[in-house]
């Protein structure tokens, strides 16, 4: 069959014993867009018997943003029916949110199908970072399937660490009795994401994982497993200021089949911290926050690692229970780095306003007294970049605090 103008077409669809794939075929004109021609995923369970338009729904979730992106026509044989409506929502949302976007994709599908699975339970997407652990807490009671998936925050080469990371989502389900899922794809290798970025994103903090196809991607690498009820964490609170891949979720219902998704949104991540992992003093030990290195658990250098430091330390949570490494004087380096614009790039600052709106009216650490007080609205986030390299650098060579407050007054200000 000869295809007009730019397409995808999603074909041989296959799911024998544990694996599903698909072959992608695409145009020469956006195949500058990809790396391969198979989508892959790989479960620690055997698929069950599924039909082809709930396996479609995985691939087409890998592509369809791409598709909306540079207009390209999608070809397939069969899709959910209550998934394609959920993307049309998707859809109408994104139009707003980005407008480089060409959204004249039209579908040349043959079948879409009413499917009904007779699913029970609770899963949840589950990475270990203080998202999804604190809604993991939340609905404990409900008995969730842990579901971590490998190959999207942590790299496929990075075997070692997942091999942790794998460990810990085991020891967790042996302690609450609950059941862990695993699952292994190759979907961000597909995508040219910087590619992307590049042409199809303003010039900012966004980025296409993030932005764009997170959220959509990871929820249907679940439609193969035997839950009713998907959990997801939000990572952003209240108004939505700017594009989020899984934030559109508060928009509306999302759904497949007779499933549907729980978006757990409503407390802001200092909130989490203080009021769900406050007190839960078993679930110290699974918290991982850091993907700026694929080595320890958490780095403890990252701006992610040390503004989690410092909303545990406000709430009388020793770091060193949660994976962390902190030594004496890491508020002291904390308030060195905000003093000379050295931590913060701008979409951060958020977060550590948050920290900063749980202070109490007086601490009994004199960080936060001071911490109380702190100007962000004058905040120079201009060098940043380079500065936290350094910073890093030299966190990682000496691993003190004190010290290294030292090497950077004399070597970086």
């Amino acid at each position: 069959m000869a295809y007009e103008g730019s397409y995808i077409k999603i074909s041989n669809i296959t799911a024998i014993n544990n694996k599903l794939s698909a072959e992608l075929e695409y145009s020469e004109d956006i195949s500058k867009f990809f790396y391969s021609k198979l989508f892959n995923v790989e479960y620690n369970e055997q698929i069950g018997d599924i039909n082809e338009s709930i396996l479609t729904i995985p691939p087409l979730a890998a592509v369809i943003t791409v598709a909306w992106a540079t207009g390209a026509d999608i070809y397939l044989e069969s899709i959910d029916k209550t998934f394609f409506e959920s993307l049309n929502k998707i859809k109408s949302i994104f139009m707003n949110w980005f407008p480089k976007f060409s959204f004249s994709t039209e579908y040349h599908i043959a079948n879409y199908q009413t499917n009904k699975l007779n699913n029970e339970g609770y899963g949840i997407l589950y990475s270990g970072g203080l998202d999804s652990l604190s809604s993991y807490i939340k609905y404990k009671e409900e008995k969730p399937s842990l579901i971590s998936i490998w190959g999207a925050d942590v790299p496929l080469d990075k075997t070692s660490f997942w091999d942790k990371v794998e460990c810990a989502v085991n020891k967790l389900a042996e302690m609450d009795a609950v059941n862990s899922y695993f699952i292994k794809t190759n979907v961000r290798e597909i995508m040219n994401e910087n590619l992307l970025n590049e042409i199809y994103l303003d010039e900012g903090d966004m980025n296409w994982w993030m932005s764009v196809s997170h959220g959509l991607i990871l929820t249907s690498l679940t439609v193969t497993l035997p839950i009713k009820n998907l959990i997801m964490a939000s990572s952003l609170e209240g108004e939505i200021l700017f594009p989020d891949g899984s934030d559109m979720f508060k928009l509306f219902d999302y759904s497949w089949a007779d499933n549907k998704l729980i978006y757990d949104y409503g407390l802001t991540r200092h909130e989490k911290i203080k009021y769900l992992l406050k007190g839960n003093t078993q679930y110290y030990q699974f918290l991982r926050v850091c993907y700026a290195q694929f080595q320890d658990y958490n780095c403890g250098m990252c701006e992610k690692c040390l503004r989690t430091i410092t909303g545990l330390l406000l709430e009388g949570i020793d770091p060193n229970k949660s994976n962390f490494k902190v030594k004496e004087g890491f508020l002291d380096l904390i308030k060195f780095y905000l003093e000379n614009n050295l931590l913060l790039l701008q979409d951060e600052v958020l977060y550590w306003e948050d920290i900063q709106n749980n202070v109490p009216e007086k601490s009994d650490i004199e960080f936060f007294n001071w911490y109380k007080t702190f100007d962000f609205s004058d905040y120079n986030y201009q060098k940043n970049i380079k500065k936290q390299i350094a910073l890093v650098y030299y966190y990682r060579k000496y691993r003190g605090f004190k010290y290294t407050v030292k090497l950077l007054k004399q070597r970086i200000i």
